[in-house]
């Protein structure tokens, strides 16, 4: 119908992304204001403010199963929340200067970020380290990332007027990758559109 339903209030600068919660009845919201906001749709309060941040909070991802938010600023740092308490799990160093994209595998395991580097790093989100290697993806800055509801293809676009597709060798999984090689040339190759 087009009418608006709610507005909901409490960062204190602007709001630089949102993503809702895969049940419906939340919503997550990261601000300048250093700050993520976990929200109840038809509530007028935020359920949670997690802290952590030094910078503004550029990037937001829920795992698809709902029990993991992952957000990333211009203090180069990536944290991984509780969805539901609100709790910090991890604090990873992305080792780009600002990170401003991020996205779940399906397996609910594993995140990609992007961010001003122009280096795509993929992270194991059950114990905050890095998979071996990564992708050195744009020539720019990275400003969106995505995957196929299978997370057999990943997307990249950026600051050098690309879009990327990258598809996910057919001959290694996940768990090998982690323990036998370089993600950047055994697990993903770029696909030619």
């Amino acid at each position: 119908t087009g009418e608006l339903r709610h507005v909901l209030r409490g960062h204190t600068r602007r709001i630089l992304t949102v993503a809702f919660h895969p049940d419906g009845k939340r919503l997550v919201s990261a601000s300048a204001d250093m700050t993520v906001s976990i929200w109840t749709i038809g509530k007028q309060n935020c359920d949670a403010i997690p802290y952590g941040h030094t910078a503004e909070v550029n990037c937001l991802a829920v795992s698809p199963d709902g029990r993991t938010i992952a957000s990333g600023g211009s203090d180069g740092a990536i944290f991984i929340w509780d969805a539901k308490l609100g709790k910090l799990l991890y604090r990873i160093n992305a080792k780009a200067p600002e990170v401003f994209s991020l996205v779940f595998l399906p397996d609910n395991v594993h995140l990609f970020s992007g961010g001003s580097d122009g280096i795509i790093h993929c992270w194991n989100v059950k114990s905050g380290k890095e998979l071996t290697g990564s992708l050195n993806a744009h020539s720019g800055a990275i400003r969106g990332l995505s995957v196929t509801t299978d997370g057999m293809c990943l997307v990249s676009c950026g600051d050098d007027c690309t879009v990327r597709l990258w598809e996910q060798s057919k001959s290694l999984t996940i768990q090998k990758t982690e323990t036998v090689g370089n993600i950047a040339t055994s697990w993903w190759n770029q696909k030619n559109l």
